[in-house]
């Protein structure tokens, strides 16, 4: 899950898998949400923003993936950013450490 604010730049990546282990061992889903916003904030700040970025392909292409998101529900960034139209879903690059 990618949770990003409306006047941010970035955004962390929180991977669900443990916390649903937790939870289906019988860990509340308030606990677990609480868990899960815990991490979001410490993941916040922790983000440091480098302003000299290389951006050339060349080092960005180890880090590069693919992601598919709801083509319908994404329009308004699909408008804006390089993908590739798979009819209900579309593909893009993301670029991630």
């Amino acid at each position: 899950m990618s949770l990003k604010g409306p006047s941010e730049n970035i955004c962390p990546v929180i991977y669900l898998k443990d916390y649903y282990a937790l939870y289906q061992e019988g860990m509340s889903i308030e606990d677990t949400l609480r868990l899960i916003g815990k991490s979001y904030l410490s993941a916040q700040n922790s983000i440091r923003f480098q302003q000299d970025i290389d951006l050339s392909f060349d080092h960005m292409k180890d880090n590069l993936f693919l992601c598919v998101v709801n083509a319908e529900k994404n329009q308004e960034m699909l408008d804006s950013i390089p993908s590739e139209d798979r009819g209900f879903s579309s593909n893009i690059l993301k670029y991630g450490l």
